[in-house]
């Protein structure tokens, strides 16, 4: 049965590599394998790129590492010293942002208020 099977596979196949493709058909087609081709390649250098990522973000950890084990201490009582800082900047950005508004909002008092004094005149 199974040798019936594959004789018959074997002349579908063989009738369908005789037919002749259309041209257009087979350009798309010629199209389709390219860009296949492409991603392929594009997918290579992206499993490669994130190797190479692997490899330099362990070989930061242990440099890091190294660094935290050398001057640890002085890392750790510099962080109250940054979070501060941090939260100043924050603050900063907060007061330039309200800042803004207000001399938005200001210029559009402004010229509603001198909308007011047309449409009442």
């Amino acid at each position: 049965m199974e040798h019936l099977e594959k004789e018959l596979r074997a002349e579908d196949e063989a009738e369908y590599e005789e037919e002749a493709v259309d041209p257009r058909i087979q350009g798309e087609l010629e199209k389709l394998n390219q860009s296949t081709d492409d991603i392929n390649r594009c997918e290579t250098e992206l499993e490669d790129a994130r190797q190479k990522f692997r490899s330099v973000l362990v070989e930061a950890t242990v440099k890091l590492d190294e660094l935290v084990k050398k001057i640890g201490k002085p890392v750790e009582e510099s962080k109250p010293y940054w979070e501060a800082r941090r939260l100043a900047r924050q603050g900063l950005v907060v007061c330039v942002r309200s800042w803004w508004l207000q001399a938005v909002l200001e210029e559009t008092a402004a010229g509603l208020k001198l909308c007011v004094i047309v449409f009442m005149l």
